[in-house]
């Protein structure tokens, strides 16, 4: 073989080589997959709630309680009590939904919501997310972690929020990891028991 066959023959090689770092970068929210977030467009709907309600304020955070009546929001500065208007439109995961829909998964698995309220502190919009997977960590720095989802065979690069804790990351973990509404990971939970969850 000369040359130039000996390299046309490992041109397949080369070229998946060459590949392999934009494969693995930020293969973030595919359809079908366990780390795409579903929103909803609110800003149809908060014109709409504007002109009825007046002037909305927005928060957000983990709702670790909810009813038909209201529930209970954990923000980065303390926990909030609040109660629906009677006419207030829920969504989870991109879909109309009734309250209990978002109840917690499990003793710290929460759905990540933003809350539209109205000046007497009425919640007129509720969107809820609850949108995650187990992750094979890869890397992982401040800012992103780099992982392998085995239930769909992908590998992502994911923002982590600025108040998740993940010092303790090493290749090789697993891990079970929830996002929050921009598609930030906002919760890591070890998948072995013998490891403490942070």
């Amino acid at each position: 073989m000369h040359g130039k066959d000996i390299l046309l023959s490992r041109l397949p090689v080369l070229v998946l080589i060459g590949l392999l770092p934009i494969w693995t970068r930020a293969v973030q929210a595919s359809p079908g997959s366990c780390f795409e977030v579903t929103r909803i467009d609110p800003a149809p709907l908060l014109g709409c709630l504007t002109e009825r309600y007046g002037s909305l304020s927005a928060n957000q955070g983990e709702l670790i309680q909810v009813g038909p009546a209201g529930g209970v929001l954990q923000t980065k500065q303390a926990r909030q009590t609040f109660r629906f208007h009677r006419d207030a439109v829920i969504y989870v995961n991109g879909r109309p939904a009734c309250p209990g829909s978002a109840k917690p998964v499990g003793a710290e698995q929460f759905f990540w919501v933003e809350l539209w309220q109205s000046r007497i502190g009425e919640v007129v919009v509720m969107e809820a997310v609850y949108c995650g997977g187990e992750l094979r960590i890869i890397s992982a720095s401040p800012e992103f972690v780099t992982g392998f989802a085995p239930e769909t065979g992908m590998v992502l690069c994911l923002p982590v929020a600025a108040s998740c804790r993940r010092t303790w990351l090493s290749p090789g973990d697993a891990v079970y990891a929830l996002l929050d509404l921009e598609g930030k990971i906002r919760y890591l939970q070890r998948l072995d028991d013998s490891l403490p969850a942070q």
